[in-house]
């Protein structure tokens, strides 16, 4: 059976607005909006949503609908086969391929599996090392850059061949890449270490660390380009690097309330932080770092990604086999997409059109 074959409705939980209120504290598409801006007139994204459970090994892509009363849903467009462990997920600049990290184990080299985001197909398997945990594309769209949480490097795959060109020790288990948006530097978050690496892209060398807290995660660069955000789930905190001299500016806590930060993502002035401990939200203006909103979000929230409007945030949970739905304008739970078996852990939009036409 085909992935397309596949499409099929899935269900939904309505929330309430009273529910769902969090408090208010005071052809060639480019996808590059994402992280650099909102797209007001954006429409047509797709959900693309590894899938780690047991049951399956795939990637789910998915169409998220509300009706007339609120109520979300989606349908889902395909279902693709990928490697073990399905872990995250990354876009080519065009959007034309997704390359997912599949986490695989310690014992043996993982891979990425290469997707053709407009026929569903899988299109290559790349092994890329030991317990592929994040995939990133460079600006250019020319190579993949895939951070090993079982060891100590990112392994780099030449997005023209599929093929593994090189690597770059970066520190003890990388976890997640964020590339600047001139694509001369990136940083690599080492959870084990607790730092964030800086490397020169071209020269493929590490200029520099900078030492964070425990457990370092999350990467997400202010829609500015300016700062550098970074999650610790382990020290319950979040650092602010200057993106520029790379060094931490802030480090913020929110008087205790950033309980087991993980994910991160930018809506427009506001970046969004995932609270897996505390089932929550967290809204922060990238400018002033001050925490502007909370929304209550049950399940231990792990990852998030925005819609290209800025409207809406997808967020996976660990305790839940679903997707939640936040209204990033009202900051409020409207709602629980729910999956039905597995463990979707990775999370990302691609922007329309959706694939496939």
């Amino acid at each position: 059976m085909s992935p397309r074959a596949r499409a099929r409705w899935i269900g939904a939980v309505f929330l309430s607005a009273a529910a769902g209120c969090g408090g208010d504290d005071s052809g060639g598409r480019e996808i590059e909006q994402t992280v650099l801006g909102c797209d007001p007139a954006a429409t047509g994204w797709t959900v693309w949503a590894p899938n780690q459970g047991i049951e399956r090994d795939s990637v789910f892509v998915l169409r998220p609908t509300e009706d007339a009363t609120g109520a979300v849903g989606a349908e889902i467009l395909a279902e693709i086969p990928a490697g073990r462990s399905p872990h995250n997920i990354g876009f080519t600049p065009d959007g034309r391929r997704a390359y997912v990290a599949n986490l695989t184990d310690p014992q043996r080299n993982g891979t990425v599996s290469v997707i053709d985001t407009r026929t569903y197909d899988l299109v290559a398997t790349v092994e890329a090392g030991v317990m592929p945990h994040w995939a990133a594309v460079t600006p250019d769209g020319r190579f993949a850059w895939v951070a090993n949480v079982g060891a100590r490097e990112v392994t780099i795959v030449d997005t023209g061949t599929n093929q593994v060109v090189g690597s770059v020790e970066t520190g003890q288990d990388p976890a997640q890449i964020e590339f600047a948006p001139d694509g001369a530097k990136a940083w690599v978050s080492n959870g084990e270490e607790g730092t964030v690496a800086v490397v020169d892209v071209a020269a493929r060398q590490v200029v520099t660390t900078v030492r964070t807290g425990h457990g370092s995660m999350g990467l997400e660069l202010s829609n500015d380009g300016r700062f550098l955000f970074e999650t610790e789930p382990r020290d319950d905190r979040v650092s602010v690097i200057d993106a520029a001299t790379d060094t931490i500016i802030d480090v913020l806590t929110f008087g205790g309330t950033l309980l087991e930060p993980h994910g991160i993502g930018v809506a427009g002035g506001e970046v969004l932080v995932t609270n897996a401990t505390a089932d929550s939200l967290a809204f922060v203006d990238s400018r002033t770092f001050e925490r502007v909103a909370s929304v209550a979000v049950p399940g231990r929230p792990q990852a998030v990604a925005v819609s290209p409007d800025c409207r809406r945030a997808y967020l996976t949970m660990q305790d839940a086999a679903a997707i939640a739905v936040v209204d990033v304008t009202e900051r409020r739970l409207i709602g629980t997409i729910d999956m039905g078996i597995g463990n979707v852990h990775g999370i990302a939009v691609l922007p329309g059109p959706e694939a496939g036409d």
